[in-house]
């Protein structure tokens, strides 16, 4: 696949996928390396996950294609690839080195690639239906877009779990402010527990998207969330909470 070098995968199948009926493709991509006089063992090591990567990203695209084939459609590259976008997730990643008979370093790289066979075809039901006519926006809408760079021996989603906890502290910072602003109008005064309990009551997640790339030989994760609240629930809650305290 021409496009795959310059991406690592969007991981689609996080949210709410059932696990019944569920078949589970695994593919082992493998890249080698061997060192030049001016490459640190680091940069040699990203250079084979490279390798590693391309390799598992063209057996998914292959597998894709076959399977969208045997149900009778046909897709071009750039569908297939956008298929392969929406269900890849690397969950294992492998690194062993060794000295070749010249003396020079080689690295091997191995990654377990997983896709889900149901999450593919919900994908390709989905391919062209019209997107759903978007709701009326809320009074309140709170985003958090943030990043994360794999590191050591972490997985992917491992990753990703990291940049979504960042992406919402940087919600819940904005949230607090409101829910204090909000009650202060109300004469109530909330302690750090209380802002905490109010705000898990009426944040509603919409929205939330995950993105991979490969940037520089290390792989980023890009995790968008968008949440919800309601002006309605906010005062319940608050009017609420201040009979509590009266």
């Amino acid at each position: 696949m021409k496009k795959f070098l310059a991406m690592l995968l969007v991981v689609g199948s996080l949210f709410f996928t059932s696990t019944v009926n569920a078949e589970i493709k695994n593919f082992v991509g493998e890249g080698t390396a061997v060192s030049s006089e001016t490459e640190t063992q680091e940069q040699l090591t990203k250079r084979a996950t490279t390798y590693a990567l391309k390799n598992a990203q063209e057996q998914v695209g292959n597998f894709v294609r076959n399977f969208a084939k045997a149900k009778g459609l046909e897709f071009t590259d750039d569908e297939i690839d956008t298929f392969v976008i929406g269900i890849l997730k690397i969950t294992d990643n492998q690194v062993a080195n060794s000295t070749g008979d010249d003396g020079k370093i080689q690295i091997r790289v191995t990654l377990t690639a997983q896709i889900d066979t149901d999450e593919l075809q919900r994908e390709i039901d989905n391919f062209d239906k019209t997107k759903p006519v978007e709701e009326a926006e809320p009074i309140k809408i709170y985003t958090g877009d943030r990043k994360a760079t794999m590191i050591g021996s972490e997985t992917q989603d491992q990753t990703i779990e990291r940049a979504t906890g960042y992406a919402i502290k940087d919600i819940r910072y904005q949230l607090d402010i409101d829910i204090r602003t909000f009650a202060r109008t109300r004469k109530l005064e909330l302690t750090n527990p209380e802002v905490d309990s109010l705000a898990k009551k009426i944040m509603k997640i919409t929205d939330k998207t995950v993105e991979s790339s490969f940037v520089n030989y290390t792989i980023e994760v890009h995790v968008k969330i968008t949440v919800q609240v309601d002006p309605a629930d906010l005062q319940r809650e608050v009017e609420e909470l201040a009979r509590r305290k009266a």
